[in-house]
């Protein structure tokens, strides 16, 4: 079954927190239809005080809401195991075209019979991985191009009090689309700290976590709940490297002269010589990957629509993360159904 948007779709919003907040500064530059689904009773405070209660309808609640018709496009900014029920409850509405927060869920069997529900074609389903979704990973490729770099072999994120889940997820969607491929196993060592700025009762976790891509290429991700270091990240190429940090990259190669000295797969030099730099995360226009996103949704690009594999990979990996950090193994990816067996209702509390 096609499902197809009209111009200017009505949108439902469900959680108005931070990331609710900017999802609803693209909505209002995109449709004149806006309903917020949100118990907080700060919400309507916050519509009052931005002069927003003309544009925008709000509910403390989906069973509340009795829309006149079927609801086009719904998002999902809610806490992470929050986004199956409200999915469930949205399709009952008629909802045809779900755009999800990162997880998009936070139990295995939740995973799965979303992928079921989407396989069926009457309901579309996307997450919002703002990273993947910009300049970043497409520049890479090209960079990939110049024989002065080289393919990129590996990917490194390395920093101080970041979650492996909450963050981790968006460097395992990039790296799926630098490595043009889903990872095949998952090897961690993480300690969980109530933490969280969300909810001490949702994970934060930090460690060491390895994503294999096969043909050697692989992500590693390394945060400490001890630092207040900003994280890097460091991709690694054949003959170069590029490092980026805040809002700059900055491209490495070996010299000339060292290149020439290469005469065996372990003779290393240091990539010393800048090639260029370049902004990672915003397109030239100023948009970054979820404004990106909203243009493409508001032009009516179908495309936009087609990418539920990388955000079911990505969550599939973060939780095999969990369980190789529970059974302390390597997790085969996708997670074979003896370990889903074990693990399949388990709730892993991520956001």
């Amino acid at each position: 079954m096609t499902v197809n948007l009209r111009i200017n779709p009505s949108f439902v919003l469900i959680g108005l927190g931070s990331i609710g907040k900017t999802h609803l500064k693209y909505i209002l530059a995109n449709s004149g239809n806006v309903v917020v689904i949100d118990p907080d009773p700060s919400v309507m405070r916050y519509l009052e005080s931005q002069n927003l209660t003309s544009k925008v309808e709000s509910f403390s609640s989906l069973e509340s809401y009795q829309p006149k018709e079927k609801p086009e496009i719904a998002v999902i900014a809610n806490w992470g195991p929050d986004h199956f029920p409200a999915i469930q409850k949205l399709k009952k509405l008629g909802a045809t075209h779900l755009l999800v927060e990162k997880p998009l869920a936070s139990k295995l069997q939740d995973l799965e019979e979303l992928k079921k529900i989407h396989s069926h074609g009457d309901l579309k389903v996307i997450t919002n991985m703002p990273i993947s979704q910009g300049p970043l990973p497409k520049r890479v490729q090209e960079l990939q191009m110049n024989k002065k770099l080289g393919k990129v072999q590996t990917i490194l994120v390395a920093g101080g009090a970041k979650c492996l889940v909450t963050n981790g997820v968006h460097y395992v969607g990039l790296a799926s689309k630098i490595f043009q491929s889903s990872p095949l196993s998952v090897v961690s060592s993480l300690e969980n700290h109530p933490i969280n700025p969300r909810s001490a009762s949702f994970v934060f976790a930090e460690g060491n976590s390895n994503w294999q891509y096969g043909n050697g290429k692989s992500l590693s991700i390394s945060f400490s709940n001890n630092s207040h270091v900003q994280l890097s990240i460091n991709i690694i190429c054949e003959y170069g490297k590029i490092i980026i940090e805040e809002d700059l990259a900055t491209v490495f190669c070996i010299p000339e002269t060292d290149l020439e000295k290469i005469d065996k797969p372990t003779r290393t030099f240091y990539a010393s010589e800048v090639l260029e730099t370049f902004e990672p995360y915003h397109y030239d226009g100023g948009l970054d990957g979820l404004g990106y996103l909203y243009e493409r949704i508001r032009s009516l690009d179908p495309s936009v629509w087609d990418d539920f594999d990388h955000g079911f990979s990505s969550t599939e990996a973060v939780i095999g993360m969990l369980i190789s950090n529970e059974t302390s193994s390597k997790v085969e990816l996708p997670i074979r159904p003896e370990i889903r067996k074990t693990f399949d209702d388990r709730e892993w509390s991520i956001s």
